[in-house]
Order: C-alpha cells, then structure tokens, then sequence
C-alpha cells in the first residue's frame, strides 16, 4: 500500500486547494497518476482501530 500522500503529492494538514494543485502539477509521476486513475479505494481502516 501508499499513502494517499505520497501516492498523490498532496500535503498533509493543507486546506489550500491551489497549493495542492501547484504541488500535484510539479510532480509528473503523481500527475500521471491522478490522470489514469479510474478508481481509487482509500481504506483508513486501521485509523479506526486505536
């Protein structure tokens, strides 16, 4: 598994959509990424449990 942090280049904690965008468009990995997903489970299963 990934986080949804790295997999995505997101910033954990940021409310600010335009700097999650910036961050995501500078990493062409997680950019290809966001443009090929078709489907996306994310399971915070184990967050739950503590």
């Amino acid at each position: 598994g990934m986080t949804l942090h790295s997999w995505g280049a997101v910033t954990p904690g940021s409310n600010d959509i335009d700097s999650q965008i910036r961050c995501i468009r500078t990493c062409k990995p997680a950019l290809q990424r966001w443009k090929n997903v078709k489907v996306m489970i994310i399971d915070e299963g184990e967050l739950c449990a503590r």
